[in-house]
């Protein structure tokens, strides 16, 4: 069990860990896709990947539609802040179903392991056309839990629910499942001259589908 949010969410950006860690998905899809050095994960759960494919197809889900961003992140204060959350995590399922980082990587900040992390895995998903199939995610319970002041870094608390998922490759066979996964999540997000950053992420407690 990874370390969680503080009780009452008070927990500020220098009482969490430095390093951010990936949702059970990233470390799973790292896993299936054979890296040697899989992605820090909250959870020991891995893929059922195996070096051979089995035969069975699995069934094509349509893709996640492109997030757009809401009007409200012009704003750099509080609503500024829990709407550049929910775009990112919009983000975040829109790379794992289509395999697209550009919009990713424009919002990650460059210190971000959260970020990096999750470009890795879906970079390494995606390789030699293989693609991941699953059901929408679900984000919600979206609230802001502390503000740096001095940095004007604000931390957001949501809830995710991961969906079971089927590692796929280029010619339709089943490389292995990545599990579900529910639980809580902790962002931070900075406004910029360049708009809202996504700065870290850390997963709090876990829940069984």
């Amino acid at each position: 069990m990874m370390r969680g949010v503080a009780a009452g969410g008070n927990a500020g950006v220098r009482g969490r860990a430095a390093g951010a860690v990936l949702l059970a998905a990233a470390l799973a899809l790292t896993g299936a896709c054979g890296s040697t050095t899989p992605a820090p994960g909250p959870s020991a759960a891995t893929s059922t990947a195996t070096p051979t494919a089995t035969l069975t197809e699995a069934p094509t889900t349509p893709a996640p539609a492109e997030p757009t961003m809401p009007p409200e992140m012009e704003r750099d204060d509080e609503v500024g802040a829990v709407a550049a959350a929910k775009y990112f995590m919009a983000l975040y399922e829109w790379a794992y179903g289509t395999g697209e980082l550009e919009l990713w990587d424009q919002v990650s900040g460059q210190t971000c392991e959260f970020c990096a992390n999750t470009h890795d895995a879906v970079s390494g998903a995606y390789l030699d056309g293989a693609r991941i199939e699953s059901t929408q995610a679900q984000f919600s319970d979206f609230a802001l839990i502390d503000i740096d002041q001095q940095l004007l870094i604000y931390s957001v608390r949501l809830a995710y629910s991961l969906p079971e998922a089927t590692h796929i490759d280029a010619t339709g066979a089943t490389l292995g499942t990545i599990p579900a996964e529910s639980g809580t999540l902790v962002v931070d997000v900075v406004p910029s001259a360049r708009g809202w950053v996504l700065l870290d992420g850390l997963v709090g407690e876990q829940e069984a589908p």
